[in-house]
Parts: structure tokens; sequence; C-alpha cells
């Protein structure tokens, strides 16, 4: 900002924006040429301005048009496999339901210019897409998907930093059914039969053959990332008893970096192929050694996540730091935020275990101008609308028609 303020006052090359910079760092080049270059470029800074404006007039409203329809759009997963056989097949996945549905929930009437901002930098969702989105994700839980029973993707979609659902049934029955099938004593594995680094796996196939993944079962590989996911998770729900078993669970998957002497968590924990077989005939009995960062490099997710794990853990930063818009509440219970043009009301959990709606109607309002001499006239008090011919090839008839048609039917 110093250089701005600077070059503001004034126009000068010396204060000018930098134009280049490190591809690895993103800081500015220390080359000795760099105070000669040209950094004054008044087109670079124009160009990111307009991309900017163009991202925020249609490109974030155009991401949510791109998640909608999620409910009858099989994707990849979070393991980029599609269906546990990893044959190239898509499916309809909880987990994936489940951000789309958190992520629509936390964006639907967000203005993005905040108090500044006008109806026009408003993201709305069909109502009716997020409601066919979170009626597919409660219907499939607790499994994952048709293929899997369960699956770790699971567990940041219905906590941490979802909180997909506030069922507190669907959710013990999920998270149960979670540990029950996945937790081991390095992690929790991906899935069931997954063969993702085991030394069984071809890494160099694409897909798996037929009745592959049978090779795969008891040997999975274990994911320690996991352990930090629930202890988050945990602190939010307050089982701090919880939180604490699996922060020390977390901790004791650290292993010590050769080059710098950090601490650091693997990608995974993988089962030497000579201990396999006394692995399937007893699960959790055998060694299992670290994911070597020299052949995966440094897993920064799982760094990442044990971080946040610690610094809440410590309490350097706070559960409103990592959740501002009170994700972890039921809507009931969250704070309103003033830059919220309109919410979805989430459904409160009842004793039974169904849902009510709760909260008032959202009721969305069309105007089609008949004329075009109305739609001018609309437009000088900032109304905008559209006339029958613009949106052709779609009719609109009077609702007289409808009686007609429905006598006639």
């Amino acid at each position: 900002m110093v250089p701005l303020n600077h070059f503001k006052e004034n126009i000068s090359p010396e204060f000018s924006l930098h134009a280049r910079f490190d591809l690895h760092t993103g800081m500015i080049l220390a080359t000795p040429n760099e105070k000669k270059y040209g950094h004054l470029q008044m087109d670079l800074i124009a160009l990111y301005l307009l991309a900017l404006v163009q991202m925020t007039a249609a490109g974030i409203q155009n991401l949510v048009f791109y998640i909608e329809r999620t409910y009858r759009t099989p994707d990849f997963g979070m393991w980029e496999i599609g269906s546990r056989y990893n044959v190239g097949e898509r499916e309809l996945h909880a987990s994936s339901l489940g951000m789309v549905k958190a992520a629509l929930e936390a964006i639907n009437g967000f203005n993005l210019y905040g108090t500044a901002g006008t109806s026009s930098s408003v993201i709305y969702v069909d109502i009716d897409g997020h409601n066919r989105n979170r009626t597919t994700f409660e219907t499939i839980l607790p499994r994952e998907s048709n293929s899997k029973n369960t699956d770790a993707a699971l567990l940041p979609s219905i906590g941490w930093p979802a909180f997909a659902t506030h069922d507190a049934q669907l959710y013990e029955r999920t998270f149960d059914k979670c540990i029950r099938r996945l937790e081991g004593r390095y992690g929790l594995k991906r899935f069931l039969r997954d063969g993702y680094h085991t030394e069984l796996e071809d890494a160099s196939k694409q897909y798996y053959d037929e009745h592959e993944t049978s090779r795969f079962q008891n040997i999975e590989c274990q994911f320690p990332v996991f352990f930090a996911y629930i202890a988050i998770t945990a602190h939010f729900r307050g089982e701090r008893k919880l939180s604490n078993s699996y922060w020390e669970k977390a901790k004791d998957m650290l292993v010590s970096n050769e080059k710098t002497s950090y601490l650091v968590m693997p990608e995974c924990y993988i089962i030497d192929e000579e201990h396999m077989h006394d692995e399937r005939m007893n699960p959790n009995s055998q060694e299992f050694y670290p994911a070597s960062p020299y052949e995966f490099g440094h897993h920064l997710w799982s760094n990442a996540v044990y971080l946040i794990a610690l610094l809440l853990k410590d309490e350097y930063i706070h559960s409103t730091d990592m959740d501002p818009i009170c994700r972890h509440l039921p809507a009931s219970q969250r704070p309103k935020y003033q830059n919220r043009h309109s919410v979805f009301q989430r459904d409160m959990e009842q004793a039974n275990g169904s849902s009510s709606m709760e909260g008032d109607p959202v009721v969305q309002v069309v105007l089609i101008a008949e004329s075009s001499r109305l739609q001018m006239m609309l437009s000088t008090y900032g109304i905008d609308t559209q006339t029958p011919h613009d949106l052709e090839p779609v009719r609109i008839w009077p609702s007289w028609k409808m009686v007609k048609v429905c006598v006639l039917s």
C-alpha cells in the first residue's frame, strides 16, 4: 500500500507496482536489474481490475451454477477415482453432496461487496436445487456412495469445515460407521479395499483390473490426517475428551524430518509386504511405516490440518476464527450476518429424527414487463425487467390458460 500511495501523490515509475514476481515464493524479484525494469504497466493493473470485476459479476455466480446440480452429477469424489473399483466410473458421493450443500447455504444471499454492495453483487442459489442436494445427501448417508459403504472423506463433510448436517442421529450413525470400519492404529483408511500407496499396487496403471481390489483387503494404508480432523470437529462440538484423545493420536503419528529436524505428519502409513498375511489374519496387529517424503513429497494437506489443530489446541486461534459464519451451529442458532440478503433456514432436529422447516418462507419474484415501454419506465426506477420477447423460446401464458388446459385434460 505504501508504494501505491506514493504513486498517487507523485506519478513516478519509482513507486509503480511491480509487474514481475518470483514463481516459487510469490515475492518481488531480487535481481540486480529489477529496479531498471519497466514495471509501470497500466494495462497490467487494468487487466487485473477487469478480471476482478468479471469474476465478481459472473464468475462466482457461474461457479454456483456449476455445483447446483451435484445431486444428479456423478463425480470422481475426493480421491479422484470414482467408484472404489477404480475403473473410471463416476458415482454420486455423499461427501461431495455435503460440501456442495454447505457451500450453497454459505453463499446464498451473500453480498460480495459487503455493506457497500447493491443487489447486483449478491449471489443467489436456486432453492429447489439446494433442497434436492440436501435430500440426496441425507438419503445416501451413512454410506458414501453406491460402491463405498463408508469413506473417510465423509469426516470433513459432516464435521469441520463443512458441517453439512446438524441432524444428531444422522451425524452419529455416519461418524460411528467411519470409525468402526476405517480406524486403525496409524490413522483412518480412506475406504475399504483401497490400494493407494500399498506395496501391491501397480502405480503405473491408471485403472485397476477386475476384482483387483480384493488384494488390498485389510492391508489398506492408514492416513493420520483424519485424527486431526476428528480432533477439530470434536472441539467445535464441545466434546473435549474426544478431541484430546484424537489430538494425542495425531501427535503420536509425527515423524522427524531428517533435513530440518522438524516433526512432520506423513501422508500415510504403509504395511510391509512381508507382514501382509499376518495383518489380514489379525487386523491392526502389525507395524506400519510412514510414507517417505523423499519418494512421495511432503504432504501439505496433512500438515496444514495438523497445524490448524495445534493452533486450536493451544488457543492461538479461536473456533470463531476458523468458522466466522458459524457453520458448526444449526441455522436457528447462528447470528444474523449483515451482508446476507437471504438465507436457507436449516431443518430443526426433532427427537424422532424427522425434520421440519423453520423460519420465514423464501419468496422469489420475477418481473416481466408487458411491453418495451413499460420496461423503460421501470428501468428509470432501477428495476431490471425482461419482456416476453426477451425470454424466447420460453413463452409466458396468463393463469386462465392453465385453467383451460386442466379442464380440457
